[in-house]
């Protein structure tokens, strides 16, 4: 009996010494959040880290104060993006191993038997090899673009249709404001696994909108296109890709006929671009060589939320000044951040006024977009409410504004999402 006992004290006390560990553990690690101070940006996930909420008892009783509690003390605990680093690492390390390994025993039987990849009109598309990278993410072997495997159609066309029904109410409701829709066809449009373009995510969501919204996209019809329009190691378009969207952007909102800013692509020296797919699986082997789009623009102001302020540093860039750290988010520093509202006043009142609802696709070419207006204003929905607050509405926005047109224009995360509907 005393035997039966001891072992029991024995188990009690162990066990009070391992809640006691990682209690201390637990204890150590948040305290250390208020001793390093809160972050706010996650490098390797490129987002924005939740803060620690401001106590409320309505935010309390609708549980949004303990979902917010709980989010920002994953996102801001001490070594949580060093573990989040070496658990990537470890997984590529792993994954690289294994593809090493299975392309060392036969290619793929449908290249190895001569049947084509695809073809659009009658000319064989020829796809690159794959290489899994983890999180998702392959490797196209003979470019080292790193690329996501296409949506899904199923999981996308309810979205567009939520979203293609948002812009045809909208449209309807103003019939002397002109509205269009600019789709930008990138990776996730492509099939790249099995071998295919298809454009059907396009059409899909073109199928949903009606008669009123003019509507045109960047068009992918071969690897070679994607593979010279984006980054490799991110999932926005480079200066070339940048420069192809601003003409097709244009000729839909202007026609063929309308004169475009004569553009130049700088290359700036010495950067090693890391964008975001090489954060997110920690890779810094692969990077891009860095380069702007440069253009002789008339005189104009800017203001970012109302307030008078310069858009992007790209000036600074082609002086050789810029951060040289590690996985560094150049897009967003030379071309431009995410917010709410950025508004250009060129003053030539004779071309009429736009709002463009957009994303982050859009940045680099904002002031080339604006230049063919007279006040432009670009809106990123994820941002408005936080910058300016108060939630958008589009009937409340352009009283005053004398608005003749509306473009919408993003990639397939733009519109097959509903964080990007329209309120009126």
């Amino acid at each position: 009996m005393s035997s039966s006992n001891n072992n029991s004290k024995m188990k009690r006390k162990r066990g009070k010494l391992f809640s006691s560990f990682l209690l201390g553990l637990i204890l150590i690690l948040v305290g250390g959040i208020f001793i390093r101070g809160i972050k706010t940006e996650s490098t390797i996930e490129n987002r924005t880290l939740t803060e620690f909420p401001a106590f409320s008892i309505a935010s309390f009783l609708k549980t949004d104060y303990q979902t917010g509690l709980e989010q920002a003390l994953s996102d801001q605990l001490v070594l949580g993006q060093t573990l989040k680093a070496t658990y990537n690492n470890i997984k590529r390390q792993n994954l690289g191993i294994i593809a090493s390994s299975l392309k060392s025993i036969k290619p793929l039987a449908k290249q190895q038997n001569g049947i084509p990849d695809n073809s659009v009109n009658n000319k064989v598309i020829a796809f690159p090899d794959l290489t899994p990278k983890g999180n998702n993410l392959f490797e196209l072997n003979d470019s080292h673009h790193l690329v996501f495997p296409r949506y899904e159609n199923e999981n996308a066309n309810q979205l567009f249709q939520s979203k293609a029904n948002n812009i045809n109410m909208l449209a309807d409701k103003y019939p002397n404001i002109d509205f269009y829709c600019f789709y930008i066809e990138t990776d996730v449009d492509i099939d790249f696994i099995n071998k295919e373009i298809n454009h059907s995510l396009f059409n899909n969501f073109a199928s949903f909108l009606n008669d009123r919204v003019n509507l045109s996209k960047l068009t992918i019809d071969m690897p070679e296109e994607y593979q010279k329009w984006f980054f490799k190691t991110d999932h926005h378009w480079n200066p070339a890709g940048q420069k192809e969207g601003y003409q097709h952007i244009i000729a839909l909102l202007k026609g063929n006929d309308e004169k475009l800013i004569k553009t130049e692509i700088i290359n700036v020296p010495s950067i090693r671009y890391n964008g975001y797919k090489s954060r997110k699986i920690d890779d810094y082997d692969i990077s891009d060589t860095f380069s702007l789009l440069k253009g002789d623009l008339p005189g104009h102001k800017v203001y970012i939320n109302s307030q008078p302020a310069p858009y992007g540093d790209k000036k600074t860039y082609e002086k050789g000044n810029y951060s040289s750290v590690q996985g560094f988010n150049h897009y967003a520093a030379c071309y431009g951040y995410d917010y709410g509202v950025v508004e250009y006043r060129y003053n030539q009142p004779g071309k009429g006024n736009i709002v463009v609802f957009v994303e982050s696709f859009s940045n680099p070419i904002n002031e080339f977009i604006a230049a063919h207006f007279n006040n432009t204003y670009f809106i990123d929905l994820r941002h408005y409410e936080k910058d300016c607050r108060k939630p958008f509405d589009f009937d409340d926005f352009i009283e005053g504004k004398n608005i003749d047109k509306v473009l919408l224009t993003g990639y397939l995360y733009f519109y097959a999402n509903d964080t990007f509907l329209i309120n009126y």
